[in-house]
């Protein structure tokens, strides 16, 4: 049996990142290490760090920092288990942890992120509650979502086509039903996917949006997770970020 890794608890809100958190400059199988560029920040008059993007280059956020807030602008984040980044649009007040999970200005109103799904070491729990087993899934964009639509105890909608930048794939929506208790799980949370030293999990209930999405040749997820502490307009913030994506 293959048991849900532990991650640090500061790794991000409300949320369980398996390994992603104290992983460095990891690299996915199908991809390659692309060059650190220095960072650049500005003080707050309280001598807080701040993060700006000037229009004419996206600010490369800075892999290995705590949380930092972030004016309005594009920026470039990196993505869970690859050194590759993208541009996003980034609202006003939201808050970068290591380059990667964006999080919105108030605790529990939504993280957003990009990880990789490696096509070959993808899986899932046999039961997401009570048994972590994994099974492999196949490496297409549409074995993965339509074997999170067959998932136990997730409410998954039929996935539908959507294109990101240009990049063909399938969205859907991804609900952890309030009557679910992840404290009442294996390891205390309801496993979502594993994929080699990366995963995911949560312990409390979810709503997400989910674009799965082939780029480059890599199959991807842009993730927009929210809680039962989040309104529609967060989830449509979200979901304008998403929209706003391109690739390196």
């Amino acid at each position: 049996m293959t048991s849900l890794h532990r991650a640090l608890p500061s790794c991000t809100v409300l949320a369980i990142l398996l390994g992603s958190c104290t992983a460095g400059a990891s690299q996915d199988d199908e991809g390659l290490p692309a060059p650190e560029r220095s960072p650049r920040a500005v003080v707050t008059p309280a001598g807080d760090p701040s993060y700006s993007s000037d229009p004419e280059e996206p600010f490369l956020l800075p892999r290995g920092s705590d949380f930092v807030p972030m004016s309005a602008g594009r920026y470039e984040a990196w993505r869970i288990g690859s050194s590759d980044h993208y541009e996003v649009d980034v609202p006003d007040g939201w808050r970068v942890l290591a380059g990667t999970y964006l999080n919105a200005p108030a605790d529990g109103h939504g993280i957003f992120f990009v990880a990789s799904l490696p096509r070959k070491r993808t899986d899932l729990a046999v039961h997401p509650c009570r048994d972590h087993t994994l099974w492999r899934v196949g490496p297409t964009v549409r074995d993965f979502a339509e074997a999170m639509r067959k998932q136990p105890v997730w409410r998954v909608s039929t996935p539908r086509p959507v294109a990101l930048d240009g990049h063909q794939g399938l969205y859907v929506e991804v609900e952890l039903p309030a009557r679910v208790d992840p404290a009442r799980c294996v390891d205390g949370a309801v496993s979502e996917y594993e994929s080699g030293p990366d995963g995911m999990a949560t312990t409390v209930s979810y709503k997400g949006r989910w674009w799965i999405l082939d780029v480059h040749g890599q199959r991807l997820v842009v993730m927009a997770r929210c809680y039962d502490t989040c309104t529609q307009q967060d989830l449509d913030t979200m979901t304008a970020m998403a929209e706003s994506i391109s690739w390196s």
